[in-house]
Formats: C-alpha cells, sequence, structure tokens
C-alpha cells in the first residue's frame, strides 16, 4: 500500500510544537507501516489552488498512491483543491483533533454558535474524507453531532505525548527566577484570549484564593502568543493581578516540564476542549490539576483530576485552594504512570493502520486472454483473468464475473484442466474439467424486453487462489455466452498492514 502525507502544515508551524507533534507522528506510522511505502506530497509556494490541485492530480498518479492522508484538516491552505477527481483510486484519511471552528466563531470574545465561513470548505473535505481519525470518544461523538459524520468511519486512535513531560526528581529554584521572574510559590495554567479558554474566570478565582493566601502565589500563564499578551495584562489589572502574573510566551517542552514539576497547581477551566494535550503533560509531571468537568477532561484524566463547573468561580477557587499545597507522593507518580500509559506514539500509528483494514478498493479486469470457439455471437468460449494489476499483500473481500447471455438460454462455467497454464498457453484446444462451477438460465425474454441479459457469479475463493497463484491454471471455459459482450470481474479488496520494524524520516518525494 502507498500512503501519501499532505506536508502544508510544515510551512506554517515549523519549528512549533505542533510542527513537532505532526513530524514524530508520521515518523512512528512510516515505521510501523512496513513494506508498505510512505510519501510526502510538498505543495507549491503558491497561492492559487488550482496549481496545486493540478500538481496533486499529477503527482498521486505518478506515484499511484493508495491512501492520503491529511493530519490537521483545519489548517489545510487549499481544502477545495483534494476532491473525487484529484484523488482518483485514491483514498482520503483525516485526522480531527477536535470541532472547535465548527461550536465557536471568535469575534470580540464573543460567541456565537455558528461557524466561521472560511472552514466551510475544510468541513466538506471532514465529510467526504473515507476515514476520519480522531483522538477521543467524545470528539467522536461530535463528529457526529457537528459534524455530521457518520460513525462508522470515525475511529478513536488517542494521543501521544513526549517522553520529556515526566517527575522530576529537583527543581532549580533559581533557573525559574532568572529566566521568568518566578519568586513564589506558583499556580500554572495554558490558554489565550480565546473565548472557549475562560482566562478571566481563571483571573477571578486566583484573585480571590491569592487575596486569601495573602498575596503568597503567583499565576504563570505559558503558551501565550506575543500578540495577546497585552490583551493579558489588561484583563489582570482588572482582576488586580497584574503584580503576579508571569506570562512565558511560547516555550518548548523541556520548559514546560520544569514548569510543571515547579507548579504547586495546575488550572485549565476552559469552557470547550478537544484533546487537552497540556492536561496530559501535568499529568505525566504528577502535578496536581483543576479541569472543567466536560467529557473531554474526564476521559483523559481517568479519575485522576479535580473536576469543576468552569462557569462557577467559587467553586474554581475552592478546588484550587483544596489542591494547593498537595505533596506530590509516590501514589500520584504511579497513578500518573498508567494514566498516560495509552497516550504514546506506538500506540496511536497502530490503532490508525489498524483502522485502515476497514478501507475496500474497488477493481473491474477484463480478460487477459480470450478465445471464442466458432464465430458466432453466442457461443462457447476460452478466457483468462490476470490480477497482476491488484496490489500485493491485500485480502479479497469480494469478487465476481459479470457475464452476458440471450434470454432463455443457460450460461455454464467450467474450470480448464489442463492446456492454458499462464506461463506457457498454447493455442490448442484446452481440456475443460467436467464438474460445473456455475450455472445460471436466464429468463426468456418478454414482449417489448431485451433479448439479452447479464449474469452474476460470486467467486471469491477462486479470485483468491488466482491472487495467490496456488492454481496451475486459470482459465475458465463457458458455454452459452454472449461473446459480443466480454465477462468482466469485479474485485473489492482491502489492505493488509501487519506493523514491521523499520525506520523512516520526512523527506521530498
Amino acid at each position: 500500500m502507498k500512503i501519501a502525507f499532505d506536508m502544508s502544515f510544515i510551512t506554517a508551524s515549523s519549528g512549533t510544537r505542533y510542527f513537532l507533534n505532526t513530524e514524530t507522528l508520521i515518523k512512528h506510522l512510516a515505521k510501523k507501516a512496513g513494506l508498505h511505502r510512505c510519501h510526502y506530497f510538498h505543495p507549491p509556494h503558491s497561492s492559487d489552488h488550482s496549481q496545486v490541485q493540478a500538481d496533486l492530480l499529477n503527482w498521486i498518479r505518478e506515484h499511484n498512491i493508495d491512501l492520503y492522508v491529511v493530519l490537521h484538516p483545519f489548517e489545510l491552505p487549499y481544502p477545495e483543491a483534494i476532491n473525487r477527481e484529484t484523488l482518483g483510486r485514491a483514498k482520503l484519511a483525516v485526522m480531527v483533533q477536535d470541532f472547535i471552528p465548527r461550536r465557536y466563531e471568535y469575534i470580540n470574545n464573543a460567541v456565537s454558535a455558528a461557524p466561521p465561513l472560511g472552514h466551510l470548505n475544510h468541513f466538506e473535505l471532514i465529510r467526504k474524507a473515507d476515514l476520519v481519525w480522531t483522538n477521543l470518544e467524545s470528539s467522536r461523538r461530535d463528529a457526529s453531532l457537528y459534524g455530521g459524520i457518520e460513525p462508522r468511519r470515525v475511529h478513536v486512535v488517542g494521543e501521544g505525548i513526549n517522553d520529556k513531560f515526566r517527575p522530576l526528581s529537583s527543581i532549580d529554584r533559581q533557573a525559574l527566577k532568572d529566566r521568568y521572574g518566578i519568586t513564589k510559590q506558583y499556580v500554572m495554567s495554558s490558554g489565550d484570549l480565546a473565548y472557549r479558554k475562560n482566562i478571566d474566570g481563571l483571573f477571578a478565582a486566583f484573585a480571590r484564593v491569592n487575596q486569601e493566601l495573602k498575596r503568597s502565589r503567583q499565576l504563570v500563564v505559558t503558551q501565550l502568543p506575543k500578540e495577546e499578551q497585552e490583551g493579558i495584562k489588561q484583563l489582570a489589572e482588572q482582576f488586580s493581578i497584574s503584580d503576579d502574573l508571569v506570562m512565558t510566551g511560547r516555550i518548548g517542552d523541556d520548559e514546560l516540564s520544569l514548569l510543571y514539576n515547579g507548579a504547586e497547581l495546575f488550572a485549565f477551566p476552559t469552557l470547550y476542549e478537544g484533546f487537552a494535550s497540556s492536561l496530559l503533560e501535568a499529568i505525566a509531571c504528577c502535578t496536581p490539576i483543576l479541569a472543567s468537568d466536560n467529557a473531554s477532561m474526564a476521559e483523559i484524566s481517568g479519575g485522576r483530576t479535580r473536576l469543576i463547573n468552569p462557569e462557577n468561580v467559587n467553586e474554581m477557587a475552592a478546588g484550587m485552594l483544596d489542591l494547593i499545597g498537595m505533596p506530590h507522593t509516590s501514589v500520584t507518580r504511579l497513578k500518573a504512570s498508567k494514566a498516560i500509559r495509552r497516550f504514546r506514539w506506538n500506540s496511536v500509528s497502530e490503532a490508525m493502520l489498524r483502522s485502515l483494514r476497514q478501507l475496500e478498493y474497488a477493481a473491474v479486469l477484463y480478460p487477459n486472454r480470450f478465445w471464442k470457439t466458432s464465430k458466432s455471437a453466442r457461443t462457447s468460449c476460452f478466457f483468462s483473468f490476470s490480477l497482476d494489476d491488484i496490489p500485493e499483500k491485500i485480502l479479497i473481500k469480494e469478487a465476481s464475473i459479470v457475464m452476458s447471455g440471450s434470454s432463455g438460454h443457460t450460461i455454464s462455467v467450467y474450470r480448464i484442466k489442463r492446456g492454458w497454464n499462464a506461463p506457457a498457453a498454447s493455442r490448442r484446444r484446452p481440456a475443460r474439467s467436467k464438474a460445473v462451477l456455475f450455472k445460471k438460465t436466464l429468463s426468456a425474454s418478454k414482449e417489448g424486453m431485451p433479448k439479452t441479459g447479464k449474469v452474476k457469479w460470486k467467486c471469491i475463493e477462486l479470485a483468491r487462489k488466482w491472487k495467490e497463484a496456488t492454481l496451475s491454471n486459470h482459465g475458465l471455459y463457458v458455454s452459452g455466452l454472449d461473446a459480443s459482450n466480454p465477462p468482466a470481474l469485479y474485485v473489492s479488496y482491502v489492505h493488509l498492514l501487519k506493523p514491521a520494524r523499520g525506520a523512516s524520516s520526512i523527506r521530498r518525494v
């Protein structure tokens, strides 16, 4: 099987955690794919989507791609360029982390149920995908609720986490002070000004807690984009916490792990989230957690998090006070280890490859050899099919031969037992077996009805033997056939993907 990955995410996110996580997933998929080849489509640097579509169409045909994978469809710059004409016989698989664009539209921190117009083409791309991957069962439900996607096409495959997130034996407090100005015990969070992140609710709860604790704590907010930091400062001033607010900006996993380990508490009171990577990272570092009581949070934490109503500031503040000062014991470390065991890139890639078994491919084959025994239209004939055009390492799920015949006549099918070997065929008349493989009499035609008809013979086992080359003779003898319309073999198959050892890297092809 030839699997192709859309690499457009590199241009927009090179060097970011978003890019590095996607790169890690692709590497694991390529490694687990074994003998099945992986290709990588790097789009041209052009804003002309018709040019991208033309390049992609030629590229897919040139490399004979079986599956085209888009791992971040909402960030894809050319969703309208990927359609059935472009893909040809290739299937489409997409990975959807959440349906936030469908649920919220952010305008001046206001919420709207209408989807942004800019995402309509992305939704259409997701809906027409043959396979949709998501990371949580709650996201799978959202796919049906907000995306209108049939549940049978959605597979939960999980999400991975970097091994750098783990409990540290000691924390360099001086390094925290020098790098970020952290001089007190602190509550950590991650967010931005988006409505669903509920940053104002977090500030209101922290203001109450810090007042009760005589301003002995700081609030450290990570991963804030530069363009939003001024707005965050102004919001902090409204709640009188600006002197105790620390903003780190975008930082790497090593720094984040250090901050998680040094925090008394990680607070994440978001109103809606798909897969909250930061929540899982905090769990891996054994940091006490206060999070929203929505479905995705409960699913990720597995009961290892204090869940609160994110719209109730009193409940949030009470939760913070309960968790501040909680020790990081060996018991919590053991629980954290069990919690993150299922969130590994190896597990994600294996689940994604397993789901490919449901993708059925179809092929229509016509005889590679056809020999009529007489010159009349309704006659007996010998023919055979070659399955060499169907890929290796497949399982044939369905196979049928469709034949035409005259109304009222009988079509009978026999195997050829000698004289028609595929490697060394001869023109002398082959010998057929006596046993009938298939026999069907076409109904007599009525007035005004066609005088010919078609019959379909299901021959799954025979087709499998042809593909596996376990028969010495591939030929068939048919009597009563309308030779003016050659028979056709319709095959439906799935690729067999067995995880195998091997290495791969992202490269241009």
